[in-house]
């Protein structure tokens, strides 16, 4: 799950996508974004300190009945220059209507 984080509202390509609160469950190292954003699809990537299980629910509505699981990929401090390793989450929003708010 990602942690707790401030409702954001991000425009792009028609896509309205809002970021609600959830359970905290990882230390952050960078907080949820938005990346490849089109009428239909939007990726949100984050990085923790933890490696595990990686999820976004979303929907229209609020019931955050879609999920997404995310993919990780780690980072080594020698790749990076950061003192400790990584993890990476990336997970892909598919199917969204053009022009449609979207919570997750």
């Amino acid at each position: 799950m990602l942690p707790r984080f401030l409702r954001r509202t991000i425009r792009a390509a028609g896509v309205a996508v809002l970021a609600s609160g959830l359970a905290a469950a990882a230390t952050l190292i960078r907080g949820p974004y938005l990346q490849n954003v089109n009428s239909s699809h939007a990726t949100v990537m984050w990085a923790a300190a933890e490696n595990g299980a990686g999820l976004v629910e979303y929907s229209r509505d609020r019931s955050f009945s879609s999920p997404a699981a995310a993919r990780v990929r780690m980072f080594s401090p020698a790749q990076t220059q950061y003192p400790t390793a990584y993890f990476q989450y990336q997970a892909d929003l598919s199917g969204l209507e053009k022009g449609a708010e979207y919570f997750y």
